[in-house]
């Protein structure tokens, strides 16, 4: 079947912030501005809906300068765009506190849309059947199968192959599509990595990251996916961005080696040595510790959203 017009475009995790990583060397914000002006050119072009897999926000409360300038930018964009919540979305990761964001206040001032079961009719191909899983939320058989295609759009941490530290017993992309027969498209977003992964003629497709935030991004190449539902293919579209040398910096290294290091000793101060390794990052090694420990998801995730904050590169 021949190719014809997208249907969709997707993509995840812009973490939109006011502020700056440190391995950034630019102007952060106008380089976030320029990835999001490619992509809703893009949708322009194309005349299709842009899908976010969730954490369109680095955080939950954004500054109301940060707001006023997302809001003129995306103020005259047509297709709409359209979200889930991810975790940096939500204040405690409660999705019963979303119009308290950021995110709520671009919903309410209709920016953008929360993307439910059904694809509201001014989008293009509005007869895929749509079903979403916001961050907390695990997949599940679709209710029905009303449209021509099923498709499911998850915000939870999915690998392609292989855990991405020691101990993770990680979901992988084959296995949800074994498991999830029933939809032809699974659109992952948290990982921050960009992969496809296919399984008899259906894809999951992890867009990654918006931006480059980290110095283990270096090799990074921001992205978006096109979505033929008619055919149901993808077609992967690379955004222009400057090289990893003209706008970020390795020279923060060794002051968070340090800080790595004064944080395992500290946990190791705690009596809690025979659970860490040496050799290991600190946010490696808390992993680690949750895998050998009974520690609730929602304990972890307030951890691991302290860590961020507290090793943010």
């Amino acid at each position: 079947m021949s190719i014809k017009q997208p249907s969709l475009i997707l993509t995840a995790d812009w973490h939109i912030r006011g502020d700056a990583p440190v391995c950034r060397t630019d102007d952060f914000l106008s380089a976030q501005l320029n990835k999001i002006q490619q992509i809703t050119h893009l949708a322009r072009k194309h005349d299709c809906a842009i899908v976010i897999a969730g954490d369109i926000g680095h955080r939950p409360f954004w500054s109301n300068k940060l707001l006023t300038t997302i809001i003129s930018n995306l103020r005259n964009c047509n297709p709409p765009i359209l979200v889930i919540p991810g975790q940096h979305d939500l204040p405690g990761h409660n999705l019963n506190r979303i119009f308290d964001t950021g995110l709520g206040v671009l919903l309410k001032s209709g920016i953008i849309y929360n993307l439910d079961t059904t694809l509201s009719t001014n989008v293009t191909c509005s007869d895929i059947n749509v079903h979403t899983f916001p961050y907390g939320e695990p997949m599940a058989p679709p209710t029905d199968k009303t449209g021509r295609r099923c498709i499911a759009i998850t915000h939870q941490m999915v690998v392609k192959d292989v855990a991405l530290w020691p101990g993770q017993k990680p979901l992988k992309a084959r296995g949800l599509l074994r498991k999830f027969p029933e939809y032809d498209l699974i659109v992952s977003g948290d990982n921050h990595q960009t992969f496809v992964e296919t399984w008899k003629g259906r894809f999951l497709v992890n867009p990654g990251s918006l931006m480059r935030s980290s110095i283990d991004q270096w090799e990074h190449r921001p992205s978006v996916f096109l979505y033929y539902a008619e055919s149901n293919t993808v077609e992967q579209v690379f955004l222009k961005v400057p090289s990893a040398e003209q706008v970020m910096t390795r020279a923060h290294v060794k002051n968070k080696g340090s800080k790595d290091d004064r944080m395992n000793a500290f946990v190791n101060r705690l009596g809690e040595t025979g659970h860490y390794s040496d050799g290991q990052s600190f946010r490696n090694n808390l992993e680690s510790f949750f895998e050998k420990n009974k520690v609730s998801e929602k304990v972890k995730d307030v951890i691991r959203e302290a860590v961020a904050e507290c090793l943010e590169e």
